[in-house]
């Protein structure tokens, strides 16, 4: 783990904390690429928003997957076009060693390297 994130581990935050982080991290990011600013509106419009039917952790990670692809279609990417051959395009991945938890920490380390707004990948 990168010694910067340190500071924003359980224990020194507790999770309500940590997520309202994250929340904020992408609220700058989206206002400066120019998209909805929400920064004076983290208790109203931004919450009435996303005032929508409970969303379990299946779901979430549902929309998540749709996103990224949807991101790396905007980005020129050549996508699968059903969830058949992107399930057999990923298949070695299934199996990595470690398994969900290996995959999760693979997520993360590209999306640090993705560098989204810049036309090269971040180290």
């Amino acid at each position: 783990m990168n010694d910067n994130a340190a500071c924003y581990r359980n224990g020194i935050l507790n999770p309500a904390q940590q997520w309202a982080l994250l929340v904020y991290g992408q609220v700058l990011e989206l206002a400066a690429i120019g998209g909805t600013d929400y920064s004076a509106a983290l208790k109203t419009t931004l919450q009435s928003d996303t005032a929508c039917p409970p969303i379990d952790d299946d779901a979430m990670l549902a929309a998540l997957i749709n996103i990224q692809f949807n991101n790396a279609t905007e980005a020129g990417a050549t996508v699968p076009g059903t969830i058949q051959t992107k399930i057999a395009a990923a298949a070695c991945l299934q199996y990595v060693p470690g398994g969900v938890e290996r995959l999760k920490r693979i997520a993360l380390l590209l999306t640090c390297k993705l560098g989204r707004h810049e036309s090269y990948p971040q180290t």
